[in-house]
């Protein structure tokens, strides 16, 4: 099967699949169906995730990148190329590894989602940025874990803030004692 754009008599446009067969040598049948509403909402969607302010990737059962949205490559300075067939937790900060890995784990599931974490990723330019991550999880028709879907929030700014008020308080303890 394959899909065809087609313009109509009032000068819309409709998309139609098309199924052909061939009855004979001389004779060949193609029936269409009006595909236009799953394309469109297919086009939305992915307007919407590749437009989102936010990480949104998929990886597969293991933890490779399998699809990556614009705003993921342009905030960790890699290429979805570069991104793709490598491991999610080779970008986690090197003294939160342990922690991540642990966490998923150890953690009781939810149905199919995991509880918010908050860990540092390490960008292209070495620089760290601080996300909040959810995590679903994806299922075959047997229940078999076949990979993740994952939306993820840059909280830097909020995290520097936190950092900043601790080591205030630390300095206020210490003079006070």
């Amino acid at each position: 099967s394959y899909t065809r754009r087609l313009k109509c008599k009032d000068g819309s446009y409709k998309f139609i699949q098309w199924k052909d067969r061939q009855f004979s040598e001389n004779l060949f049948m193609g029936i269409g169906l009006d595909v236009t509403e799953q394309v469109e909402i297919q086009n939305k969607y992915k307007n919407l995730i590749e437009n989102a302010n936010d990480f949104i990737y998929e990886t597969d059962s293991h933890g490779t990148f399998t699809f990556v949205n614009k705003h993921t490559e342009l905030s960790l300075g890699y290429t979805a190329e570069e991104l793709l067939n490598k491991e999610f937790s080779s970008l986690v900060r090197e003294d939160y590894k342990e922690n991540l890995i642990q966490f998923y784990n150890d953690t009781e599931i939810e149905e199919n989602d995991f509880p918010t974490l908050v860990f540092p990723v390490t960008k292209k330019n070495g620089d760290t940025l601080w996300l909040s991550q959810n995590v679903t999880i994806k299922r075959n028709d047997h229940l078999k874990i076949i990979g993740y879907t994952v939306i993820a929030r840059d909280i830097t700014i909020v995290k520097q803030i936190e950092i900043e008020k601790l080591r205030k308080d630390r300095k206020v303890r210490t003079y006070n004692e």
